[in-house]
């Protein structure tokens, strides 16, 4: 399943085998999302289940701000390495892989530092200001300020992350990551919980993520999967980062790319909207929003792996880049519709892997259908995401975003949800709009 490095360099000699090569990527990179995608969803359902529904709602506003103010921001900002490393490689131009690691490390703290210290100090007054439950608030603060210890190791899993696809190593990235979500995670739920009561999950996911980073250092170090020319050490910096033009081109794509993430603050945004209405309408969208994570997470990152394909492939052929473009955005829509309707038809088994409360389950029910429809649009728009990334669009991508999110879009949700007194079939009506 994992090529030579001369093998995912060459080109192509028809569009079924560059869409292999595509699929082979796409594969990999889907089963590492799964575990930043299925973290998350794991918490939700074991906080869920052991706590009341006040808990899960203040889980619901400490991730949401978590995705709004961190990984939201890590998302868009290393699309810019989606976007030059892989090219930097299919040129061969092979220490530009490892400076542009540079430049991604240090635009990511440079960015969620100063954020995240306001929000220690401050999320409390944010959340009550914008109308939220007060001990929803208060749980959501507490868990917040262990949940924001995981963010350091969170930017360097994604540099790393970042610097092997690039050069289609991920074998090392699947290993760690199913280690970690699927062993290191729910025991720590289980144990750490048991000890800690609800802050417990918290750290469980400290936890998970450390163990998850230095394991990958750890492995990096001893076995040294990468082409030693890509990597020229962190005594370069110097040259990463006051690199005047470099370093202005990874910045404006990553600026670009966080922009275009907009889609994933206006969800969250919908959340603060929809917890206006109380903790049982917010407990209720907390569950197809955390399926919804897992059912975007296929078309997302087959996007990836198509951009990192794209990369590779316009430097040898535009026309089979384009057949490419086309085969692999067929496919992912197909594979996303197959998904869909699986899940549309096992609602209640998969509903009830969060809740006991009968009301939630009805009301998470009558939704369902709705969650279903808006994730088979994002099959789509995962692999659009995919095309402008390996294009260098981010801020065309940014700008379709935020005219039909913003403009159109949360106005929207606000007017008829809470003004209107849709509620949450609103909602979800809105949802599916833009």
């Amino acid at each position: 399943m994992f090529q030579s490095e001369e093998e995912f360099l060459a080109p192509r000699s028809s569009v079924l085998a560059e869409l292999w090569t595509f699929i082979e990527l796409a594969i990999p990179t889907i089963l590492v999302n799964l575990g930043m995608i299925a973290s998350p969803m794991l918490c939700a359902s074991f906080i869920g289940r052991k706590f009341d529904t006040v808990y899960l709602s203040g889980f619901a506003l400490a991730n949401l701000t978590g995705n709004l103010c961190t990984f939201s921001l890590l998302a868009g900002l290393f699309s810019a390495s989606d976007t030059l490393g892989p090219q930097a490689f299919g040129n061969g131009n092979f220490k530009e892989v490892g400076l542009i690691a540079i430049r991604g490390l240090a635009c990511a703290t440079a960015i969620l530092l100063p954020i995240n210290i306001f929000l220690v100090n401050y999320l409390d007054n944010v959340l009550l200001a914008l109308g939220q439950d007060r001990d929803a608030v208060e749980l959501a603060v507490a868990w917040y300020r262990i949940f924001v210890w995981s963010f350091p190791f969170c930017v360097v899993y994604n540099v790393i992350w970042k610097f092997l696809s690039a050069q289609n190593i991920m074998r090392p990235m699947i290993v760690v990551s199913l280690a970690s979500y699927g062993i290191i995670l729910p025991l720590g739920l289980e144990f750490l919980s048991e000890r800690y009561g609800f802050l417990g999950s918290a750290w469980a996911y400290v936890n998970f993520q450390a163990i998850q980073a230095i394991s990958l250092l750890a492995y990096i170090a001893v076995k040294q999967p990468h082409d030693h020319r890509t990597w020229p050490g962190m005594s370069s910096w110097r040259q990463a980062i006051l690199a005047h033009k470099p370093m202005m081109d990874f910045a404006g794509l990553g600026i670009g790319g966080i922009l275009a993430q907009c889609e994933w603050v206006f969800w969250e945004c919908a959340a603060l909207v929809i917890g206006l209405l109380g903790t049982i309408p917010l407990s209720v969208h907390t569950i197809p929003s955390q399926v919804l994570m897992l059912l975007w997470l296929p078309p997302l990152s087959a996007g990836t792996a198509l951009s990192i394909r794209m990369g590779i492939t316009m430097t040898h052929s535009v026309k089979m880049t384009k057949k490419l473009i086309l085969s692999a955005t067929v496919l992912i829509v197909l594979a996303g519709a197959v998904i869909n309707t699986i899940v549309y038809r096992h609602a209640r088994p998969i509903i009830q892997l969060f809740t006991n409360d009968p009301e939630v389950l009805v009301t998470a029910e009558k939704m369902w259908w709705k969650m279903c429809t808006f994730s088979q649009l994002c099959s789509l728009f995962g692999a659009l995401c995919g095309i402008a990334t390996g294009l260098g669009m981010q801020w065309t991508l940014a700008s379709i975003n935020l005219v039909w999110l913003w403009v159109f879009g949360l106005p929207n949700l606000y007017y008829f949800t809470i003004i209107r007194e849709g509620g949450l079939e609103a909602a979800w009506t809105c949802i599916n709009l833009p």
